[in-house]
């Protein structure tokens, strides 16, 4: 399919026709939209297809944004250059800009395309509840008399929309109201040339098989590297964390090495537990990488990769310390995040030494007490502010609910009582213990087991 593309120096492209089909085959992102309407959609939809037509392949995108004209409708724009169509990445984005589309709402409640234009980028500034939308544009868009110039000297602007109530149609705002670009790499980094923050540490060398960042995080690659001669710089692994905004701690790392450059070097995208959740080849040029300001979207060298979003469980489990229990780790955070931002903090904390594993003894002044694991054995199901004893304090003496733990299975929770013995610096609490079958499943409870009297050790630590 031949698609033209208009210079951005050009006049209005014809307005598209109303569309009412399905939503698009690939996720396209809405900012600030409360939904998307069928017909913004439709035309996500139809550029992804497009990009199929043309022998490439559909990525991510477009991105949709979506605000108010100031005394007007509310607005969708569409800037195809957000398509990323690997194969055929021309098809929507030039050196002279891509089309912008901007859908309005209709009294009726279903959008129109009221406005299309090549452009080299879309920024929309907030005003009280309203937005104002710029297009970068050139040449007489921007007051320029062209004849007789090449686009290279040709001037370069932002130019606003301009909504007109009376007839109700938007076209760009008065020559007076334009203004000048903004600085080259601001400008590059809004288009998606330049990444807004630049990443990485100074670098891990790689020397030799055995060093520790290679081996965690690049193994698969030891083999391709010669390590002759011996001692011999091979590399260098640079690594950045970042804060997805599905609430994930991620880390990117990228793998510089002449044997694995060919020229671009490979890039993964590591979660807590060093799994690898992406995956991409990337320039050479690290000035050139870096991160859009949500986070969302990494850049290298004007390539831009959707970085993938999870739901809320995913991104707990994710965030899970590597050899932890998962589940225990998403009990912990589901607690922690119910808690009030106001719970005062302890007035009393000590710690305690309990069959091995290193305890947590907090008190509040309303008497509420909770002793948590703050570093479990090894072979125990838990992670570091699993609950064992959540109850009060009466004096010496405490009552509460304590918990058994085994792996896959949901705590099981039973009566204790106790006291603190000042003297020999112990609290001890007995009660029933649960007993399980061979699954998840009570069968009953005993005196007689291993959880019926817990012994937690509050001398320094832990000695006897």
């Amino acid at each position: 399919m031949q698609r033209l593309i208009f210079l951005v120096f050009g006049l209005l492209l014809p307005m598209a026709a109303d569309a009412n089909e399905a939503a698009p085959a690939i996720p396209h992102r809405c900012e600030n939209c409360s939904s998307t309407p069928v017909e913004v959609a439709t035309q996500a939809r139809e550029m992804s297809d497009m990009c199929r037509s043309a022998g490439g392949t559909p990525r991510s995108g477009p991105d949709i944004q979506q605000g108010r004209f100031p005394d007007g409708p509310v607005f969708w724009a569409i800037d195809e250059a957000t398509l990323a169509c690997d194969g055929a990445a021309a098809l929507f984005s030039t050196n002279h800009g891509a089309v912008v589309h901007i859908f309005v709402e209709t009294n009726d409640g279903h959008p129109i395309q009221a406005f299309e234009h090549a452009a080299v980028g879309v920024t929309l500034e907030r005003s009280s509840d309203a937005n104002k939308v710029w297009l970068n544009v050139g040449g007489a868009l921007c007051g320029q008399n062209t004849d007789g110039l090449s686009t290279a000297d040709m001037r370069a602007c932002q130019r606003p929309l301009k909504w007109d109530a009376g007839t109700r149609k938007l076209d760009f705002a008065p020559l007076s109201e334009i203004r000048d670009l903004p600085q080259a790499e601001d400008q590059e980094a809004q288009a998606g040339e330049l990444p807004v923050k630049r990443i990485y540490d100074s670098g891990s060398e790689l020397v030799s098989k055995r060093d520790y960042v290679l081996n965690e995080y690049w193994k698969d690659k030891i083999d391709l590297i010669p390590w002759k001669p011996r001692g011999a710089m091979q590399g260098t692994i640079f690594n950045w964390p970042f804060a997805s905004p599905d609430g994930r701690s991620l880390m990117v790392s990228l793998l510089q090495a002449p044997a694995v450059c060919t020229p671009k070097c490979p890039a993964r995208f590591i979660n807590a537990q060093h799994r690898v959740v992406l995956e991409i080849m990337v320039c050479a040029d690290r000035t050139k990488h870096g991160f859009s300001p949500d986070n969302r979207t990494f850049i290298a060298c004007g390539e831009r990769f959707s970085i993938p979003q999870v739901d809320e469980r995913t991104a707990l489990l994710d965030n899970a310390p590597p050899g932890s229990n998962p589940e225990a780790y998403l009990e912990v955070q589901r607690r922690l995040r119910a808690q009030p931002k106001d719970r005062p903090e302890p007035i009393r904390v000590d710690s305690a030494l309990h069959n091995d594993s290193q305890m947590l003894i907090r008190e509040w002044k309303d008497g509420s007490v909770e002793i948590a694991y703050d570093v479990p054995k090894q072979t125990l199901p838990v992670v570091q502010g699993t609950l064992l004893f959540r109850g009060t304090r009466s004096g010496s003496s405490y009552q509460g609910t304590a918990f058994t733990f085994r792996d896959g299975c949901a705590p099981a929770p039973y009566e204790v009582r106790g006291y603190r013995d000042a003297k020999r610096e112990l609290v001890v609490l007995t009660g029933a213990a649960p007993r399980r079958g061979r699954g998840c499943d009570i069968i009953g409870d005993s005196v007689r087991s291993n959880h019926a009297r817990l012994v937690f050790d509050t001398r320094e630590l832990g000695d006897k």
